[in-house]
């Protein structure tokens, strides 16, 4: 019964989205709009994705499988030298799905959100000016490059996007088709997404490996999240995307999953050895250190203690110029996705 129930709360960490919190959201100004969108909403559509037992231990397998093969290649990817690494070069194919109020997005905003991936992913030269000391030694390049491969401009009528997967990647139901997903990273820009609670509009959200299939794998993220721009908001700088990504390369958040009450399972975590246990999402630009206390819990047993929070990565909810780092042992799942069976392996140009 643990053991499924460990399996179950993996789940919830592998369909994300980014968001922050806000209690309502109706007849407000765009600009407070623009400040109020949720940072992440995967409890809910993973609920709506389990719905009966069938799919759900289709869904355990998957992931089983996946971290199975994830273990044993980052196992491997560790043995060897972490320097050097040649570099992953993977197609991104930009869909632009444009409709109402929603301005138009320019070859040269995607051109800064590709050079916000790259500074992220493959920096020229890792910048640990904003890591504090306890971290410095844990910051690593991942060695992926990103270009894009095309650009597809979709108008719609559709102004919010509910039944996401269903709808905005089907030409038909007003989206625009998922092209090769097992050759090409698609992301789709578009207006205001919904998850499953229509009150709690999202920035993004990502698949991880492990959904690989032509119907719904890729990205989404609201224009309002992309590229570097002037917007009045916190994710002005395209970390939206790069987080994002990190979901799609097989990062969760590093808190992991919790229970109803708040309680962190430890033993599980983000499965990276090297980012600390951490108790919950941080959100704005906190002032390092950030120390909390957590609770781990494995079964009906509780353990507290305190743990120094690693807010300035990729995988956690500050603003974005607060977001600074990947670790090792995330850049070990991320290229082990690459590796042959690693659910990414075919993206390689």
């Amino acid at each position: 019964m643990i053991k499924k129930l460990n399996y179950f709360l993996l789940l919830f960490s592998v369909l994300t989205s980014c968001e922050k919190t806000n209690e309502n959201l109706k007849n407000i100004d765009e600009t407070t709009y623009l400040n109020s969108y949720k940072r992440c909403g995967h409890q809910e559509n993973i609920d709506k994705n389990i719905e009966n037992t069938t799919e759900y231990n289709n869904h355990l397998n998957k992931i089983k499988a996946l971290e199975k093969q994830t273990k044993n290649l980052t196992s491997n990817f560790e043995k060897k030298n972490k320097t050097n690494l040649p570099i992953i070069k993977v197609p991104i194919i930009f869909h632009i799905v444009r409709s109402g109020k929603m301005p138009l997005i320019s070859k040269a905003l995607i051109r800064s959100q590709i050079d916000a991936l790259n500074a992220a992913y493959n920096p020229e030269k890792l910048n640990k000016s904003n890591i504090p000391l306890f971290f410095k030694d844990l910051m690593a390049n991942p060695r992926i490059e990103f270009f894009t491969d095309r650009v597809i401009y979709k108008e719609s009528d559709v102004t919010e996007w509910y039944k996401i997967d269903e709808f905005i990647k089907n030409s038909k139901k007003g989206g625009s088709d998922i092209i090769d997903p097992k050759k090409y990273l698609n992301v789709y820009v578009c207006n205001t997404i919904y998850g499953s609670n229509t009150n709690n509009p999202i920035l993004g959200y990502a698949w991880s490996p492990y959904k690989t299939r032509s119907s719904n794998d890729g990205v989404v993220v609201s224009y309002r999240a992309f590229g570097r721009h002037n917007l009045n908001n916190e994710y002005n700088q395209g970390k939206t995307l790069v987080h994002e990504i990190g979901h799609y390369l097989n990062l969760s958040h590093i808190w992991g999953p919790t229970n109803k009450k708040g309680a962190t399972y430890c033993r599980l975590g983000d499965r990276v050895k090297d980012t600390p246990n951490a108790a919950s999402p941080n959100f704005g630009c906190p002032t390092y250190p950030v120390v909390k206390d957590i609770i781990c819990r494995t079964g009906n047993i509780e353990e507290k203690s305190k743990t120094n929070e690693m807010f300035m990565n990729y995988m956690d909810y500050v603003d974005d110029s607060c977001m600074h780092m990947f670790t090792f042992g995330q850049v070990a799942r991320m290229r082990a996705t690459f590796m042959p069976g690693g659910g990414r392996d075919r993206l390689i140009k």
